[in-house]
């Protein structure tokens, strides 16, 4: 039931698996309105599922800046189906989990047996812990104690909130201790910190320890929450400890087994010699055995640190030496004990606001264009702020008085101000002479659409001056409408191109891919489908195209088939190859040895197979010999680099790997492991990765759920030639790498609604233009790297001349834009839509529009208006 595609409730569905939490696990869904989440799903068979689901709903209400919130929970049957909760408030909850139960004179839902609760919350970047784990691979011991402090400080605003005695949670106002705080739970949502998955642990587990280890929560723990009983300042130890690993990189504790660990705590052996004699006597007071002797607050913690640091008397002792009593005072009342499950949360930060005209929304399939950058007078100035009248206006004029204003612009019909004694409109006259009529130039308007198309690639210049007079004739020749290709009954997530560019194989999450013809008259002929009767394409990442693009591999669950295309249809005989013992997530081809292929499974295993010559017994091929080897990840992803002396496996948990093909293949014959190096940074878990090529070496570029896009080089020992923060804090949705004769660039897609494009050259030319304000899913470049192309959740399709600065947007019509793709014969913008549509733009079209609109004042990092921006790209211009 838990795969990708599943979609468990009405706008969420499953897009990646993250990992096991502390009680269940933890995907990447898409949420309504395009945005991301991270959502667990926790078992509940053995579990009392209704209470459960009312406790977590009561968390749900506890609202804090420095508290990150549940967004929705909901309770699933064994068949994944949501179960509707009573219609009203007078209608008696039952507790499902007691089959045998009968209320009488009340009215009674259906009992249905909950098999999963599930908790959404948003998708997170960095936590703490990937903060320090940056630091350290800097050099430094740990976060900068002014850096450090500030989270600290935040994160104590956070605690001690949930720490007042004013949460009703059924049975009058209490107090709550988290009784999990870490550095992992502790995550950064632009430079602020906040607490996260507080709320879970008290409900959904009586033993705080049970599903944890050493290395883990008790790690962190208060002595007397180990014993079960946790007390008003438990929280407060367990901050302490956080700060000290935070601050020097290491536990205030030796390693050892759990019992050790548990030992060390309730002896009150903790060792802070790392830091300072006052920070220590600080730390020391906040980890007390007896926890009336902790300060009263979590924030008096965190101030008396900055006087530490700073060198003055601190609140933690006395002239004497002694540590008074601490005042809970502001503490005291009932106490409920909430720990909390691993995961990771974020949010994208919105774009500029901008002016709404109360124009009604575009129609699908409308265009809208605007050029980033033109004449002088229209850049960026060097304090980031655009010149020009029109963003002044914007910006400074009140909303009301603004919107009053541009309405008046609007109703200005256009004109070039030419208009004689008697008002006549002479550019509207003009229009009419050149055929004698309205309808001879709407003609002749289509007669230069078709001409600039056609002379666009001999004569770039002439083609959008062309396409400029036919706009001028007849405005509706800049509109453009797509054409769809076919449909899936689940969103596309992928879109391949044969390498002649005649074919295109889809793939979907109805687990069906299918090969398309792209030579295409007028309407688009059936599908082929690339498996047999009865197979499934679980994971996406199971099929390749060869590098002639002559042959297809494929993998159905534990079984991989080869086929041959010929005349953009596949024939009907499969070579079959050596199954694997588990499902299959992942296969590519060799780009050298083309005889080879490599494939990868859920059990760890990574396979590899040469196959054998054509015969005439064996037309397609058969396998010559093959093994299969342990990896030491779980594989979702594998490719070559380009010139094939390494296969790249992308891990299960963000992990990366490098493996010698040469080893690889001088080891098909015995029985050694084999060696792979780890390619991705400490503290970065990977997204995707595409290759680049510099100073004749083929470099690895990886995208981070963190933000981070890093050049590796491999070899021997991998060794990391740049990195930068693409996307601040947010995730690398998408890399693409075009091999230009320039140079190679790089276009990148994001979790903050942006797409970057640089120079491998030069990294600081980057330029990074906003989309969107939900996160751009795809990202596609034309082959001489100058066009970018880009999906949004949103539903948007951009195409983006980053050299001139100019871009067009195109609605799609879906929800969603799930991948892109531009022709790489030039002829079509294609796009795998959310719905399941395979929609096509005319490719040559979409270039004149961006090219020919007039230039408007843009700031890069400004999303452009959502609503009415056609209007007034008319009337401002």
């Amino acid at each position: 039931m838990l795969e990708r595609g599943f979609e468990f409730a009405p706008g969420y569905r499953l897009q990646e698996f993250l990992g096991r939490g502390q009680f269940g696990q933890v995907w990447r869904a898409s949420a309504p309105g395009g945005t991301a989440a991270a959502v667990k799903f926790i078992d509940l068979t053995e579990g009392s599922g209704q209470k459960e689901y009312a406790g977590v709903k009561r968390v749900k209400q506890i609202r804090h800046a420095n508290l990150m919130p549940i967004t929705a929970i909901w309770l699933l049957d064994k068949e994944g189906k949501v179960i509707e909760e009573p219609p009203d408030e007078a209608t008696e909850t039952i507790d499902v989990s007691s089959p045998g139960a009968h209320h009488s004179g009340m009215v009674v839902m259906p009992q249905v047996e909950p098999a999963w609760l599930v908790v959404a919350m948003l998708l997170g970047g960095n936590s703490l812990l990937h903060r320090l784990r940056d630091c350290t691979n800097q050099g430094m011991p740990g976060i900068p104690p002014k850096e450090l402090l500030s989270y600290m400080g935040e994160a104590a605003k956070g605690l001690d909130f949930l720490n007042q005695p004013q949460h009703d949670l059924g049975g009058g106002p209490v107090a709550i201790q988290h009784c999990d705080v870490k550095p992992a739970n502790i995550v950064m949502i632009g430079t602020s910190a906040v607490v996260c998955d507080f709320g879970l642990a008290r409900i959904l587990s009586r033993n705080q320890i049970t599903a944890t280890s050493a290395s883990g929560t008790p790690a962190y723990m208060a002595p007397e929450a180990i014993d079960g009983k946790p007390s008003c300042s438990s929280d407060q130890y367990s901050l302490a400890v956080t700060y000290y690993h935070l601050r020097t990189g290491s536990l205030p504790l030796k390693e050892g087994s759990l019992f050790e660990v548990l030992d060390a705590h309730r002896a009150g052996r903790l060792d802070f010699s790392g830091v300072g004699d006052a920070e220590q006597a600080v730390l020391k007071k906040a980890t007390d055995l007896d926890w009336q002797n902790r300060f009263a607050s979590n924030e008096d913690f965190v101030d008396a640190l900055r006087e530490a640091i700073r060198g003055g008397q601190t609140r933690s002792t006395s002239a004497a030496g002694t540590t008074p009593a601490a005042d809970h005072s502001r503490l005291t009342g009932p106490l409920e004990t909430i720990g909390t499950t691993q995961g990771q949360n974020d949010t994208n930060e919105s774009p500029l606001a901008t002016i709404d005209t109360g124009f009604a929304a575009p129609r699908p399939d409308e265009v809208e264009t605007v050029a980033l950058s033109g004449q002088a007078d229209d850049v960026v100035g060097s304090e980031g702020r655009v010149k020009g009248s029109w963003l002044k206006l914007k910006y400074v004029v009140p909303g009301s008085i603004a919107c009053v204003l541009m309405l008046g612009l609007l109703m200005i019909p256009p004109s070039d101000g030419k208009k004689d004694q008697n008002g006549t409109d002479h550019e509207q006259a003009d229009s009419e002479e050149i055929d004698g009529g309205g309808k001879q130039a709407t003609k002749s308007a289509e007669q230069l659409l078709a001409l600039a198309i056609n002379q666009f690639d001999a004569n770039e210049v002439d083609a959008a001056q062309m396409f400029a007079k036919a706009k001028d004739l007849n405005p509706s020749v800049g509109d453009i409408t797509s054409r769809v290709l076919g449909q899936h009954s689940g969103a596309v997530e992928r879109l391949l191109q044969t390498q002649d560019g005649s074919g295109l194989v889809t793939i979907g999450y109805d687990k069906s891919p299918y090969l398309w013809n792209l030579n295409l008259s007028s309407e688009a002929s059936e599908p082929t489908v690339l498996l047999p009767t009865g197979s499934e394409l679980i994971y996406p990442d199971a099929l390749a195209l060869s590098g002639d693009g002559k042959r297809i591999l494929c993998g159905s669950g534990v079984s991989p088939y080869i086929w041959t295309i010929e005349a953009e249809r596949t024939t009907d005989t499969q070579v079959k190859l050596p199954q694997h013992e588990d499902e299959l997530l992942a296969v590519t081809w060799h780009p050298v040895d083309k005889p080879f292929v490599a494939t990868a499974s859920a059990d760890g295993k990574i396979g590899v197979v040469e196959l054998a010559p054509a015969t005439v017994d064996s037309p397609h091929g058969s396998v010559a010999r093959s093994k299969l080897f342990d990896s030491l990840i779980i594989a979702k992803t594998l490719a070559f680099d380009p010139g094939g002396e390494y296969l790249i496996a992308v891990g299960d948990q963000g992990r990366v790997q490098a493996i010698s093909w040469k080893e690889i293949t001088t080891r098909l014959e015995d029985d050694s492991a084999l060696n792979a190096v780890p390619v991705n940074a400490e503290g970065t878990s990977a997204v995707c990765i595409d290759f680049v090529r510099a100073d004749e070496k083929s470099l690895v570029a990886v995208g981070s759920l963190e933000g981070s896009i890093t050049l590796w080089e491999l070899g021997v020992q991998t060794e990391q030639r740049d990195r930068f923060a693409a996307h601040d804090q947010s995730p690398v949705e998408a890399i693409k790498v075009a091999h230009a004769g320039g140079g190679d660039v790089i276009a990148a897609a994001g979790g903050d609604g942006k797409i970057s494009v640089w120079p491998v050259a030069s990294p600081e030319n980057r330029k990074t233009f906003a989309i969107s304000s939900v996160a751009v899913a795809a990202v596609d470049l034309s082959a001489d790297g100058r066009w970018v192309a880009a999906g949004g959740n949103d539903g948007t399709v951009w195409l983006w001349d980053h050299q001139a600065e100019k871009v067009a947007r195109f609605i799609s019509g879906a929800d969603t834009v799930d991948s892109i793709c531009i022709d790489s014969r030039g002829r079509w913008l294609i796009a795998g839509c959310g719905d399941g549509t395979i929609r096509m733009w005319d490719l040559v079209h979409c270039k004149l529009i961006a090219l020919t609109v007039p230039v408007l004042q843009h700031k890069p990092e400004q999303a452009i208006p959502e609503v009415g921006r056609q209007a007034a790209l008319s009337a401002l211009h």
